[in-house]
Order: structure tokens, then C-alpha cells, then sequence
């Protein structure tokens, strides 16, 4: 059996926005606190997002570990929100009714020229069952809100497509959910912690 971490990034610089595939960092100071938090753990191996806010960490990781082995997976990245991607939500205002819309509804209420939640969903899912055969023991994906959410419908195999699914799936900024790996054919994942707080002493 293999565990394999799920690390959402932690809450990014600049007002609260839409970001998506813009690529705002962490600031420094909390990324290097993490790093030295997460190094107690023995992660193994690690998969990141190509985003800053993944990736510098994944990075800051490596550097305090060398024997770590670290990929980047572009299809880990956040979906892409379209002409809104990376505004703020003051600045996006005037287009509340849109924005509303689509939280309620975002399988069906894309937004302007926006990733689809279906095209979201299967680049995320594809790049899991790519990695799924391969994965260590101890290994740390570093991804984003969404990301998480789409791994966990795929994994379980609920309806990614129901809203509730990413309105009342609580997946904070600098939390971990873990996921057992059976290596049989084909292999099995179990869920196990959804969503829990980093902590000083080692993961079980």
C-alpha cells in the first residue's frame, strides 16, 4: 500500500481574485515555513503543479531533501477561468450575476472564454490514471483547490458534474488529504483524511 498526499498551496500574495492559471506566488517567508513543516514528513517523491504557488514550494522541498525526486504535471494546474482569470472579485463586481451563476452551477454555467468543468475534469483524471501506476510510497502532489476536488470525484467516481460537490468540499489553503494506494491490477485507491491541518510531528 502506497499514501500519497494531496497538499493544497497556501493562500497566495495580492486581495482576494479569480485565479486560476495566472501565476501568483506565496509569499516566501510562509513557503519556506511550510517547506521546513513538510520536510519532517518523508515524502519521497513529488508532483506539482507548474504554477508558482505549487511549484515554488515543491522546489524549496527538493532543496532541503536532495533525495527527494520531483515532477512538474501541467495537467495538475488550476482550471483556466477565461477573461476573469486573475482579477479581483472587487474588480469583478459588475460581473457578479456571471460569477454567481457559475458557483452555483459550473458544469453548466461555464465563464467567458473559460476551461469547461468537463475539460477540467478529464486532464486531471488523465493525469491521474497516467501517474496511478507508478506512484510511491510517500508521495506529495501538490496541486490546487480545484484540482484536489476533481481528483477525489474521480477517485471516488461521484457526479464531478454536481455542484455541491465543490460548494460544501472544504479543501483549505495548506491542507492535506490522503489517499492509500493498493498496487494490484488495477489498482485500488481508498480515501482516508480529506481536508486536515499540517502538523509538526510525522504523517501516519
Amino acid at each position: 500500500m502506497n499514501r500519497v498526499y494531496l497538499l493544497r498551496h497556501a493562500k497566495t500574495l495580492g486581495p482576494p481574485a479569480l485565479n486560476g492559471s495566472t501565476d501568483i506566488a506565496v509569499a516566501d517567508a510562509v513557503q519556506n515555513e511550510l517547506a521546513q513543516l513538510l520536510s519532517k514528513h518523508g515524502f519521497t517523491h513529488i508532483i506539482t503543479s507548474p504554477l508558482r504557488r505549487c511549484a515554488d514550494l515543491a522546489y524549496k522541498l527538493k532543496a532541503l531533501n536532495p533525495s527527494i525526486t520531483l515532477s512538474v504535471e501541467a495537467d495538475f494546474q488550476e482550471m483556466h477561468f477565461g477573461k476573469y482569470d486573475g482579477q479581483t472579485f472587487d474588480d469583478l463586481s459588475a460581473h457578479w450575476p456571471e460569477l454567481e451563476a457559475f458557483w452555483q452551477s459550473p458544469a453548466d454555467n461555464p465563464l467567458p472564454g473559460a476551461e469547461t468543468l468537463q475539460a477540467c475534469h478529464q486532464r486531471v483524471s488523465t493525469a491521474w490514471q497516467r501517474w496511478l501506476p507508478t506512484l510511491q510510497d510517500n508521495t506529495l502532489v501538490i496541486a490546487h483547490g480545484g484540482t484536489i476536488r476533481l481528483l477525489l470525484a474521480h477517485v471516488l467516481q461521484t457526479d464531478w458534474c454536481n455542484p455541491v460537490w465543490y460548494s460544501s468540499l472544504a479543501i483549505g489553503n495548506q491542507t492535506l488529504t490522503q489517499l492509500d494506494v493498493f498496487s494490484i491490477q488495477p489498482p485500488i485507491v481508498t480515501v482516508r483524511n480529506i481536508g486536515i491541518e499540517l502538523k509538526d510531528k510525522p504523517l501516519n
